[in-house]
Formats: C-alpha cells, structure tokens, sequence
C-alpha cells in the first residue's frame, strides 16, 4: 500500500508495507520551514558522483535551485548569500577546479562559519560535496555539519546525523536512514539521450553537451569553464616562477633575437620588451626586472658600438 506524500513542491510516494520513507528529505525541508541551521557534507570516493547527489539534494530542498546556486570559491560563494532567496541551498563544490587545495580548505572553512553566522537572516541551506570529511576544520566538521551523506556508489549511500555532546568532547554519528536517488535529470524531458541509455551515459561524452538545458549539462559546463581559467591561472604562476629562475644575463641573451620588436631607436622600450618576453617565450617578467634588463641591454649595444 502507498501513500502520495508532498515535500515542497514535489511528490514522493511512501510505501507504508515496505518502510520506504522519504525521511531525510521531510526533514531537510522542515529545518528549513523552522529557520534552522541546515549544513550537508556529502562525501565519497572520487568520482561517485557527490556532486550530483549534493545537486539532487539541493533541489529536493527547493525546486528552484539552479547552476547559479553552485559555486566554486568563497567571494562567488559570497555573492550568492547576498542575494535575498531565502531556503534556496548553496552547494559549494570540490575543491580541485578552482583553486590550490589548501586555499579551498581555508576558503571552504570560512564558507561554513558564515552560513551559521546569517543563519537566522538568510536561511540558505549549504551543501558540501568533499572526498573525506576529514579534510574539514575538526571543529567545524564536529560542531557545524549536520548531516554527512556517505555516497558509497552512484546514487546510493547512508545518511547520518552529526551531534557534539554539551557535557563532554564527545562526537556521536547516528544512522538516520539509506538512500538511493536515479541520475540527476534522468526523467528530464530536454535530455536528448534515449531514456534506456540514461543511467550508463556521462553527460562529457555526450554530443549535445554545448547545448542541452538540463541542469546536469548546464553545471558540467560551468565546471568545464572553471577548470580552464584555473589552468590559465596556474599557467601564469608558472611563467612568472620560471622568469625568477634565470639570471638577468640569460634572460638578455634569450631576448636577444627579438631586438627589432622593443629597440627604439638607441632606447629599448620596456612595455615592448615585456611583450616580446610573454608573447615569444611565454614569460612573464615585472616592471622592475624589464627596466632591469634595459639597462643592460642598452649598456651592450654601446659597448659593442664602441667596439666596433
């Protein structure tokens, strides 16, 4: 026998023989409903799919909950709690696509002890996809995370409930319940992929990838454009590193090919010859190591004028 239950905006079924109950999501939806602290670590091996798990709880919460709702770094996490939309989760996502690890931990760190600061005035839910929940602030990860979703294959796991004794320094991690959710969007009707395929089909393999509007294919894509400016950015730390590993001797000799982009008449131009490094052999050098390298430069062509 089953019984239609509605939560938010959907509708679950409850099987009243067989126990199926959709207890964590009653219950995320009714700390909400009473304004209280809601913080979700969901965590799991690499590559099980945390981060769609951590959407589709996101979006049981809220049917609203979009790709604008995900977010990679504390100040883009920062602007999102400043929009006034209230019991919309936040899902902050891994750390590898944005940022160096030890500046996402502190970044991820700050993003939990804000959520329960505004709590009370902001009512936004955070969900945490993380490979270990280890990686946390211990007292962070003991006395603000809630509920840690333990996703042991895709679309499965248990659900604990997390709760700091007030006598003693004591941690205790209660099963609440098993979950097991169908892929994200699978039911979707702007998937274009044959419905039978669904389950085994990845949406980075998928040719409609650039132009398919389910949220699943909208956050690979945002994800997609987050790794690339963090591979330019580490490209540019890399050009800069590589720059101080010359001396300034070598570094006039390297140049040396190009000296009719940045001699101007008897005078090097800095702006030029800082071009002409980044732009023939992709490093970046500063301000002061190309007026640094002028001098030098000009310096030689007297000489060897002289010489001559």
């Amino acid at each position: 026998m089953t019984q239609r239950i509605k939560i938010g905006e959907d509708y679950f079924q409850r099987d009243l023989d067989l126990g199926y109950y959709p207890i964590f999501s009653l219950e995320l939806n009714r700390r909400v409903k009473n304004k209280e602290a809601c913080v979700v670590a969901v965590v799991g091996e690499a590559g099980i799919s945390k981060s769609y798990t951590a959407i589709q709880l996101a979006k049981n919460i809220d049917k609203r909950f979009d790709v604008g709702q995900i977010v990679f770094t504390y100040s883009e996490y920062c602007r999102e709690l400043a929009r006034n939309k209230p019991g919309i989760p936040i899902v902050f996502d891994e750390p590898s696509y944005a940022m160096g690890k030890r500046e996402w931990y502190k970044e991820i760190n700050q993003a939990l002890v804000k959520t329960i600061e505004s709590q009370r005035f902001l009512l936004r839910p955070l969900i945490i996809p993380i490979i270990n929940i280890n990686l946390l602030d211990k007292t962070l990860r003991d006395y603000l995370v809630i509920f840690q979703v333990h996703v042991t294959t895709k679309g499965k796991g248990l659900i604990y409930r997390i709760r700091a004794s007030q006598g003693q320094d004591k941690i205790y991690r209660y099963l609440i319940c098993r979950f097991e959710y169908p892929i994200l969007d699978f039911d979707s009707p702007q998937c274009k992929v044959d419905k039978a395929l669904r389950n085994d089909s990845s949406c980075l393999d998928c040719e409609h990838l650039p132009t398919c509007q389910t949220l699943r294919a909208r956050y690979e894509r945002k994800k997609a454009s987050i790794q690339l400016a963090r591979y330019k950015q580490d490209a540019e730390q890399s050009k800069r590193k590589e720059a101080t590993e010359f001396t300034l001797d070598q570094l006039c000799s390297m140049i040396k090919p190009y000296e009719s982009v940045y001699f101007d008449g008897e005078m090097v131009d800095a702006r030029k010859l800082r071009y002409c490094f980044y732009r023939e052999l992709g490093i970046k050098i500063g301000h002061n190591k190309s007026y640094e390298i002028k001098t030098i430069i000009e310096m030689q062509k007297k000489h060897e004028e002289i010489q001559s």
